[in-house]
Parts: C-alpha cells; sequence; structure tokens
C-alpha cells in the first residue's frame, strides 16, 4: 500500500514539475508580452465623463465607477481661449457621425479635455458637448489627441492620450471607451481601457484577411522620454471580444536622419495584402517608408513628393470602400491650401484633387467614409481665434467631376 501511495505521488510530483516547467518556458520566450494594463500608481487618478443629459461617471483607474447625477456648471467648461486637433467617424450607413476634439486651459498644457459632438443628418446640424472626457479639476493631468475609430464589427471606438504634470511626461498613455448611440441625443460609453504608452492620433488599420489590426503609435522625442524608447512605433490589437483589448508590440518605424523627427503622427494603410505604406510628419513635411513582410520591416524613410510641397502637420491617409487611397493634406509649406487627393494605383500617382479649404490657418484633417461613399471630413481652423472646428461632406466621384460640397462649423467664433 505504501509502496503504491509513494509511486503515486512520484507520479504526481512528475507531471507538475513538467507542467511548470513549460508554463515557464512559454513565458520565458512569449515574443508578444501584452502592455500591463495598470503601470503605476499615476494611473489611477479620476477620470470624468459629462453627458448631455447630466450624468457623470467617475472612473478611478482601473476599475472602480461612480455615477453622480446634477453636474456643477464650472466655468472652465464655459469659458474656452482655443480648441482644435478633431477627429470624425460615422457608423456604417451615416445616420451617426461623430466629432471630437480637445479644448482647456491657455493651449496644449495641463487640463486640455475631450469634447464630443454628435449628429443624426449627415453632418447639417450638430449637438455639441454630448460627451467629454476630462481629468478632475484642479489637476496637473491633460488629456489631449482624441481619436475616433469605426472597428471592422462596426462598433465606435474614442481614444485619446495622457499626460501628467507636463504637455508632455515621457511615457503618454493611449485609453480607449467605446461610444454608443442611446437615442436622441444621448451617447454612452464602455469601460475605459488603457491601451498602452505613447500617443495615437491617427486611425488604427484592420488587416486584410487577419484577425487584428495595425495601432500607428508614437514615443515622442522630446524630453524626458530616453532615446532608445522613442519612436514610430507599429503595435498590433487582437480582435477577442470575450476578453480585454491586448496590444502587443510589433514594429518600428525608423525615420532617417532622426533630426528631422517631430510627433511622427504616422498613418498606416495596407496598399495589397501583406504590403504596407507609412506617412509620417516630420520637419520637413511629410516622409513616407514601405513594409514588404506585413509590416514587420520597414524601409528608409524619405520624402513624399507625390503630391508637391507639404508641411510639418498632422494630415489623413486612409482606403476608401472602392481600394482607392484618399490622403488629405496642406499643400503647401504652410498650413493652407488644404487638399484631398485619391490614387488609384496604391499611391504611386495622386492625380486626382479636390480644394477643400484655401484660407490661412487650416489643419489637422480626419476623415470617415460610409457604406454609401460619403466621405466626412473634419479640421481645425484658427485654433486660438476663430476656434473652428470645420466639417465638409465629399465623394468619389467629385474627384473625377468636380461638383459642389458644402463646408460648415461645427464649433467655434462665428
Amino acid at each position: 500500500m505504501k509502496a503504491t501511495l509513494l509511486r503515486w505521488w512520484l507520479h504526481c510530483s512528475t507531471f507538475v514539475f513538467i507542467l511548470l516547467c513549460v508554463i515557464a518556458c512559454s513565458k520565458e520566450y512569449s515574443v508578444e508580452p501584452p502592455i500591463n494594463l495598470v503601470r503605476d500608481s499615476l494611473r489611477k487618478e479620476v477620470i470624468s465623463f459629462e453627458t448631455s443629459f447630466g450624468q457623470q461617471q467617475l472612473i478611478f483607474f482601473p476599475e472602480d465607477v461612480v455615477i453622480r447625477h446634477n453636474l456643477p456648471q464650472d466655468s472652465i467648461f464655459k469659458t474656452r481661449l482655443w480648441q482644435g486637433i478633431p477627429s470624425v467617424v460615422c457608423n456604417a450607413d451615416g445616420s451617426q457621425l461623430y466629432a471630437a476634439w480637445y479644448t482647456g486651459g491657455k493651449g496644449e498644457v495641463a487640463g486640455n479635455y475631450i469634447t464630443v459632438s454628435l449628429s443624426l443628418d449627415h453632418g447639417k446640424t450638430w449637438r455639441n458637448d454630448v460627451l467629454t472626457v476630462y481629468p478632475m479639476f484642479p489637476s496637473t493631468t491633460r488629456f489631449f489627441d482624441p481619436l475616433l475609430w469605426r472597428d471592422k464589427n462596426g462598433k465606435i471606438w474614442l481614444f485619446w492620450a495622457k499626460c501628467i504634470n507636463m504637455p508632455w511626461d515621457g511615457v503618454g498613455g493611449v485609453y480607449a471607451t467605446e461610444l454608443s448611440w442611446a437615442g436622441g441625443t444621448t451617447v454612452n460609453n464602455g469601460r475605459v481601457q488603457l491601451l498602452s504608452d505613447g500617443v495615437m492620433l491617427n486611425k488604427p488599420i484592420d488587416l486584410i484577411d487577419y484577425n487584428y489590426s495595425f495601432l500607428p503609435i508614437s514615443i515622442w522625442k522630446s524630453y524626458p522620454t530616453p532615446a532608445e524608447k522613442s519612436g514610430a512605433f507599429v503595435k498590433v490589437l487582437k480582435y477577442n471580444p470575450m476578453a480585454d483589448k491586448k496590444v502587443f508590440d510589433y514594429s518600428k518605424v525608423n525615420v532617417s536622419p532622426d533630426s528631422i523627427r517631430s510627433f511622427d503622427e504616422h498613418q498606416i494603410v495596407e496598399t495589397q495584402k501583406g504590403k504596407f505604406l507609412c506617412l509620417l510628419r516630420t520637419t520637413k513635411g511629410i516622409y513616407f517608408s514601405q513594409s514588404n513582410d506585413k509590416g514587420k520591416t520597414w524601409t528608409v524613410t524619405a520624402p513624399f513628393t507625390k503630391i508637391g510641397l507639404t508641411t510639418s502637420s498632422r494630415f489623413y491617409l486612409g482606403k476608401l470602400r472602392s481600394g482607392n487611397l484618399l490622403l488629405i493634406a496642406n499643400n503647401s509649406s504652410t498650413r493652407t491650401q488644404l487638399k484631398a487627393f485619391m490614387s488609384k494605383d496604391d499611391g504611386e500617382s495622386w492625380p486626382y484633387q479636390i480644394l477643400l479649404d484655401n484660407r490661412e490657418e487650416i489643419s489637422y484633417p480626419d476623415a470617415s467614409q460610409d457604406a454609401n461613399g460619403d466621405i466626412y471630413i473634419v479640421y481645425d481652423r484658427m485654433r486660438y481665434s476663430k476656434m473652428e472646428i470645420d466639417f465638409c461632406r465629399i465623394n468619389e466621384d467629385m474627384f473625377r467631376a468636380p461638383g459642389v460640397f458644402s463646408r460648415q462649423i461645427i464649433s467655434g467664433i462665428r
């Protein structure tokens, strides 16, 4: 009996030992470690959401949620000294449009917050401030660079970046929450998730025939970021509806020379299956890089000259439903001459163009297309004086036979 028990114990011990070794080895050789969602105590301050019907949710990272009603009307929301850096997204049929930008404070400083607007008539009219995302005041934290995106499942996401104690704290942080229309002018949000360090100003892309997305995330070059941690990164988000969003390191686009690096603000399109084009912002204008191995490695960056002059400012690059590419950029050495360009040969040439706005101080376009082919575009104008968030709607036919399109102000001093 004792011998039998001893053999049983030895077998069990051996099995447990082997299992532990396998687990340890799998962890040691994992090539895709998920980014920790709760990295340090600095990520636990309060975030609040203000909805159009006066509800407030206070979110203490990582998981505590408190809902409160009857918000006080603080002067920080009534008086705006500047605003800009917009993003836009539509649902599949274009019946819901969301626009987001940031404001607060005297510029790009602590106290910045995100505001979201909603249109239910294809952009003809807008209800502003249906949702705001802000740090509890007084605060040394800033929320900035909002981004709206519709994933391949049709869900609408709001991303934003966060810094603590200074305009750039060397770490940043990309946060995300799902948005949903609840009827009327009510927009609800899901649980907030921290996805990654850094800043993601431009839209992720869903890959052809793969169940994941590329996220263009930048760790800014600015102080106090260590040089080895900085860069224009490509990260991977895997679709898993039953779990938290997991972001993995994947590759890096090296800007050469490093002296021209700015805020990166890179954008990626998959031109063909497994082949990618990346455009980046530099101090010398737009540069480009390409990948032919599913985004694992990238060519040395070079000036992007195929549309002529460009400036050091954010642009938009995306793929239309037709497969053609859309580029919206300042076709000038300054922030004027905002044009939309279309390419039918994977970015080799851009012969089709529409002049969207030829005024001064216009910048930071973003776009979204619905299933009907309508392309919705937002950009800002005169952030510190007119404080305009401008909107227009075009379609592909206008590139071939220019038509009349209307331009309107979502928010600003009229």
